[in-house]
């Protein structure tokens, strides 16, 4: 009877009493709401939020506006420089009389339409200017620039074969030089920044006329 209890007691022992599986394994996962899912979306937030945050890595993309607008000015201001000297005007009485003895052409515009008619584009390219210094930083920028250092140089150097040099041959080809490179520069700014290559068409046909009409100068007083 003994042994029949011990034996009773030992089979209905069933040692410590275990939890159930399924209630350990919730235990060891974390909160049902912080699951792989939302772990992922958390962090590309936290890495777009960052990025967007993040200051812009090429400092010479752009540039500020008042910089850009000192620079651009040039483009008025460096031709004015470049024909102080050699405009004809009550300051330079013998290159004024010289302009006064010239053949011209029918066409020719009223000699006060002539200085008008360059500020207007000089404005202009000084807008184009400035909205190239401001575009992001690209090789079609930096070509568009090139191209318009170019042309502002050339308006100057054009007053100053025309009027101190008397080179009228010299002159034409000036002329037709910015033809093609006004053209160049037209269309290197219009992968940039369609206003700014807008801007630069009032140049590309007045060099185109001021071509025409410095042939025909040359060819009425070639002779002289």
């Amino acid at each position: 009877m003994a042994a029949a209890r011990e034996h009773s007691a030992m089979s209905g022992f069933t040692g410590p009493k275990m939890r159930h599986p399924s209630l350990m394994q919730w235990r060891l996962r974390p909160p049902f709401f912080v699951n792989r899912r939302s772990v992922q979306i958390m962090t590309h937030t936290t890495t777009a939020k960052a990025t967007a945050d993040a200051p812009n890595s090429d400092p010479v993309a752009t540039m500020s506006a008042p910089l850009a607008a000192t620079l651009a000015s040039a483009a008025m201001v460096l031709p004015s420089l470049m024909s102080v000297g050699s405009s004809p005007s009550l300051n330079h009485p013998r290159i004024m009389l010289w302009y006064r003895t010239l053949r011209q052409p029918w066409f020719k515009p009223p000699d006060i339409a002539i200085p008008l008619a360059w500020t207007a584009i000089e404005a202009a390219l000084a807008t184009s200017t400035y909205r190239l210094l401001r575009a992001p930083a690209s090789p079609a920028k930096n070509q568009a620039l090139g191209w318009m250092a170019f042309n502002v140089a050339m308006i100057g150097g054009w007053s100053r074969f025309f009027f101190k040099h008397r080179n009228l041959s010299v002159s034409t080809a000036a002329a037709a030089v910015m033809v093609v490179s006004g053209a160049a520069l037209a269309a290197q700014a219009n992968k940039v920044d369609k206003p700014a290559a807008a801007a630069t068409l009032p140049f590309v046909a007045w060099v185109a006329f001021a071509t025409v009409l410095t042939a025909s100068i040359w060819r009425l007083n070639r002779r002289r």
